[in-house]
């Protein structure tokens, strides 16, 4: 006597994975959205500026930065600061093109129970006066780092 496999069978749907399987895939759905509605709450990020007489000192730094964590600074303790520097994928004028690049570094640093302010600057293609190369100046981190300690 043969036994029919039922679950092989392209006529009769599986019913396993109908009952047990396709839940799974509207709450991942779920979970993602939630994740996506609430993940500002989770690290807060604010643009912030240089002030111009400093933003024309740059070489090529675009002259807006994230922050990240500052809702988390206190008075009374100081938080340590972590400036994020992206590699040449976020390279532009356009600044939440890097914001979603240090976000997981800091949920590492967030589940080993430590905070920090996390500054993202953003380093621009070419230099503004097109006669020098464009990306990482020392100069011009040296600029940002003496406005972010006032």
């Amino acid at each position: 006597m043969t036994r029919k496999r039922t679950w092989k069978n392209p006529q009769k749907p599986d019913h396993f994975l109908q009952i047990f399987i396709a839940p799974f895939k509207s709450m991942k759905l779920f979970f993602i959205i939630i994740t996506f509605l609430l993940s500002p709450l989770w690290s807060q990020v604010e643009v912030s500026k240089l002030p111009k007489d400093l933003a024309k000192k740059t070489t090529s730094l675009n002259p807006e930065f994230l922050i990240f964590g500052k809702g988390q600074a206190t008075k009374d303790k100081k938080n340590p600061l972590l400036i994020y520097l992206h590699g040449g994928g976020g390279v532009g004028d356009e600044i939440r093109k890097v914001e979603r690049q240090p976000r997981r570094l800091l949920e590492t640093i967030k589940k080993a129970g430590h905070k920090c302010l996390c500054v993202v600057p953003q380093a621009m293609k070419s230099a503004r006066d097109q006669k020098k190369r464009g990306g990482w100046i020392p100069a011009d981190l040296n600029l940002l780092l003496e406005h972010l300690k006032k």
